[in-house]
C-alpha cells in the first residue's frame, strides 16, 4: 500500500507503534483500524489537491475545535478537502464520509467510498464535487 500512497502523496514518516498505542488510549473516541494502517506508513497525509489527512497529535484537536463527537457521535474526522469537507469513520464501520464542516450533522453527510483504500487510490483522495 506504502508504493501507491507514495505514487499520488506526500507521505511523512509513519508514527512508531508505541506512540501510536499511546496516542490511541489517550483519545477520547476510537479509529478505524484502517486509519491506523495508514498512521503506520504516513502520519498524516497531503495531496496537491489540498487533501489533508490528520496526524495522531492533531487527532483530538480537531475533534474537539469542530465538536464531532457532539454532533456526530460514533464518528471521527480523519481530514479534510481544503474546501470546507470533512472526512469521517464512523466505529465500526469501513465506509468514508464527507459532511460540510459548517453543517455537521448526519442528514448533510453522504458516503465518500467504501473504505479509505477506495477514496485514496481509486478516487485519488478527490472529494465528491471533485471527482469527473
Amino acid at each position: 500500500m506504502k508504493n501507491s500512497l507514495s505514487q499520488l502523496y506526500q507521505l511523512n514518516q509513519g508514527v512508531s507503534t508505541k506512540v501510536l498505542r499511546n496516542s490511541v488510549n489517550e483519545l477520547p473516541f476510537p479509529l478505524h483500524p484502517s486509519y491506523i494502517e495508514l498512521l503506520l506508513i504516513s502520519n498524516g497525509l497531503y495531496s496537491e489537491d489540498s487533501l489533508a489527512l490528520l496526524e495522531i497529535e492533531v487527532l483530538k484537536s480537531r475533534n474537539d475545535d469542530y465538536e464531532v463527537q457532539i454532533y456526530l457521535p460514533n464518528y471521527v474526522m480523519i481530514g479534510d478537502n481544503g474546501c470546507g469537507i470533512a472526512l469521517l469513520m464512523k466505529e465500526g464501520d469501513e465506509c468514508l464520509y464527507e459532511v460540510d464542516m459548517g453543517v455537521m450533522d448526519e442528514e448533510s453527510m453522504h458516503k465518500s467510498a467504501d473504505n479509505l483504500h477506495q477514496f485514496l487510490i481509486e478516487f485519488k483522495g478527490k472529494t465528491l464535487d471533485f471527482r469527473e
